[in-house]
């Protein structure tokens, strides 16, 4: 009982703060935003968001590591979640069958060539099957450097015919 006589009680002061007419008061303190709030609500949303990602586009060994997580770490959670999605997949193409699979994204630094280099990975190693990954980002080419590896050709060469997959 002693909630409800708390909340009664409470309900009662406010009613007694009321202004005449029935409208609350104006607040007497009044709330400033500091000067990096204010500046942050200036600039557009693009450009916060290429400030906030900056540092993901930087390349390094160590962001090569982090994305061969299925190759490095195969007994990690990480690991078994591409290894479900690869089952989920599996499962899809039992009911039509699957020859291409696409991982896309329409922004940077979304883990569109983490996901693919492990679900590659993880797909490769069941049933030793034949798994081609192929880097579609002709602007930024990502996946050769996930893997550690340096290209020979590129996907804009092997359509123009000056090379091959081979």
């Amino acid at each position: 009982m002693g909630k409800v006589y708390d909340a009664l009680q409470r309900a009662e002061e406010a009613r007694s703060r009321l202004a005449p007419g029935g409208v609350a008061a104006a607040p007497t303190a009044e709330w400033k935003p500091s000067v990096e709030v204010e500046k942050a609500r200036r600039a557009p949303f693009w450009k916060r968001w290429f400030q906030r990602t900056a540092l993901l586009r930087e390349e390094d060994a160590s962001a090569a590591n982090k994305r061969r997580i299925s190759l490095l770490e195969p007994d990690s959670f990480v690991a078994e979640q591409y290894r479900t999605l690869r089952t989920r997949i599996e499962s899809l193409a039992a009911q039509r069958p699957l020859r291409t699979l696409a991982v896309v994204s329409a922004l940077p630094g979304e883990g569109k060539t983490s996901a693919a280099v492990n679900l590659a990975v993880v797909s490769e190693m069941h049933l030793d099957r034949r798994v081609l990954l192929v880097d579609c980002d002709l602007r930024k080419p990502k996946i050769h450097r996930a893997l550690g590896i340096t290209p020979q050709a590129g996907l804009a060469e092997v359509l123009q015919d000056k090379a091959t997959i081979e």
